[in-house]
């Protein structure tokens, strides 16, 4: 298992250290709930909805991106599916996030 903190830290790094990994779990969580929740979101739409739902569930509070960038994670994990369609406004491809059986699978665990 990785260390959180080196044995020298201030007892105060070992808990910000295991906080943040408490954090991040939540933040997971999160993204991947809304992702069941609303199929196909962007990137700015897992932002915009985990602000509005952030205050609602008690989710943790994190920067603006934060829950795009927890997506790009999911995805690598294989626990979010991102398909990239074509946004007709600027005509730039935009990813669109759907959870995948695996994760479908880690959200009945986590409930």
């Amino acid at each position: 298992m990785k260390k959180l903190a080196r044995k020298t830290d201030p007892l105060a790094s070992h808990a910000a250290a295991e906080s943040a990994v408490l954090t991040l779990k939540q933040v997971r969580f999160a993204v991947l709930w809304l992702a069941f929740r609303f199929p196909n979101s962007t990137g700015k739409e897992l932002n915009d909805n985990y602000r509005v739902f952030q205050s609602r569930l008690g989710w943790p509070v994190v920067d603006g991106d934060s829950p795009r960038k927890r997506a790009s994670e999911l995805t690598r994990d294989g626990y979010l599916d991102r398909v990239e369609q074509e946004q007709a406004r600027n005509n730039r491809p935009v990813g669109h996030y759907t959870i995948t059986e695996r994760g479908a699978k880690a959200m009945e665990n986590w409930t």
